[in-house]
């Protein structure tokens, strides 16, 4: 247990760790119907079986960015899987953000659901975009989706990016501006 899971878990007033035994396995490969490969990193209880799995896709090179601790999920008996949308984090194919996160998250969904890991019981966490993609992931409207945990996040990009009818130009080019950034100068953020 790491310090900043220790403090985390006991300000957030946590139930005692299940596992202190974590197994980490990288840059899977997740193809998408159009041929495209998702790359995703899943962590999980070595000690404990037939576990729920929390899934998040993200639009930052660093697969842990947006994640508030993968450490203290894993602790309290989750599986993760972090997944990097395409044209991130050694992701194939282009980013187009809010657009193409209903079909990947449907094909993700596929996925997990031939891995013998996976027990059929699926949530989802995460803030902004993190927060945008479980959106995409309900609206698969996939029967294994049990939970979600947004956070700093509308249920409508629209409303995010056009704030009252008018397009947000300083808070979307920023945000914009800073993925183009990370993407093309491969920072590990």
């Amino acid at each position: 247990m790491s310090l900043m899971s220790k403090m985390l878990s006991k300000s957030a007033k946590l139930p005692p760790a299940e596992t202190r035994l974590i197994g980490k396995e990288r840059d899977l490969e997740i193809i998408m119907t159009d041929g495209a490969v998702l790359l995703a990193d899943h962590y999980y209880p070595l000690d404990l079986k037939n576990r729920p799995t929390i899934v998040t896709q993200s639009v930052y090179n660093n697969r842990k960015m947006g994640i508030s601790n993968i450490e203290i999920l894993v602790e309290q008996g989750f599986q993760v899987l972090v997944v990097s949308s395409r044209g991130t984090g050694g992701s194939s194919g282009v980013l187009n953000p809010f657009h193409q996160e209903r079909s990947d998250c449907t094909d993700v969904i596929q996925w997990l659901k031939q891995q013998s890991w996976f027990n059929g019981v699926l949530g989802t966490h995460g803030a902004s975009y993190l927060g945008y993609t479980q959106w995409a992931f309900a609206a698969t409207g996939d029967e294994c989706l049990k939970a979600m945990s947004t956070c700093l996040v509308g249920a409508n990009a629209y409303d995010f990016i056009y704030d009252g009818g008018a397009f947000n130009l300083e808070i979307f080019y920023a945000w914009i501006g800073m993925v183009d950034a990370l993407i093309n100068l491969s920072l590990p953020i």
